[in-house]
């Protein structure tokens, strides 16, 4: 299963790259929401490849890599959170049980609306800075020294595998949070389900060696 490794890391990491290209231009997307999403959860895996990768990546790749993919997921940072607040104020409509509470939500839902699609305009002008081309070449060249190193090192495949990935499950250890008041238990469980997140999306890259169950 280890020699499986290689190609099916390279589907992995072609596949998110194909995704953050074609939701570029979220707002001539068929679904924007979905496609704001996605473009964020694209960015997201394909930073932790490079976080999971980076032993073995050129130090001069990692930063060139790393960087235009931050600033894709801080430019629909605000967007998607227009997003879900809309998806909860619409959640909460539907459930009204009086006519005055459906009225101010709806008025809510509107004004919320406003805000979304100013954001929305504001997000894809922060989009058309980044060079997403160049952001392709260097994922694509991080997966090549990605996979050359694993083919060096074929025969310590899991070893190396288990290496890669102690720093994505000590982080999901270390945020997991104490009993507290709630305000601090409530941010110490978005910090937890950030580095659960990681660790997930870290574990789908050695799927081949791992398992799948």
């Amino acid at each position: 299963m280890a020699r499986d490794l290689p190609s099916g890391l390279s589907g992995l990491v072609r596949r998110w790259i194909a995704q953050l290209i074609e939701c570029e231009d979220f707002a001539d997307a068929s679904d924007p929401v979905a496609a704001v999403h996605d473009l964020r959860v694209a960015s997201r895996r394909l930073r932790v490849f490079v976080d999971a990768f980076e032993p073995l990546l050129d130090s001069g790749t990692r930063g060139r890599v790393k960087k235009p993919l931050r600033r894709v997921a801080r430019s629909v940072r605000a967007l998607r959170d227009w997003d879900v607040r809309l998806e909860l104020l619409e959640a909460r409509r539907q459930r009204s049980s009086t006519d005055l509470e459906r009225a101010a939500l709806e008025h809510l839902l509107e004004r919320t609306r406003q805000s979304r699609d100013a954001e929305a305009l504001s997000a894809s002008k922060r989009l058309r800075r980044i060079d997403f081309c160049k952001v392709h070449a260097r994922v694509s060249t991080s997966l090549d020294e990605a996979v050359r190193g694993l083919l060096e090192d074929a025969r310590e495949t899991a070893s190396l595998v288990w290496k890669l990935l102690r720093p994505f499950t000590a982080g999901a250890v270390e945020a997991m949070p104490d009993e507290g008041a709630a305000p601090e238990r409530t941010e110490a469980m978005h910090r937890f389900r950030i580095a659960g997140k990681r660790l997930r999306y870290a574990v789908e890259l050695f799927e081949p060696v791992l398992g799948s169950g």
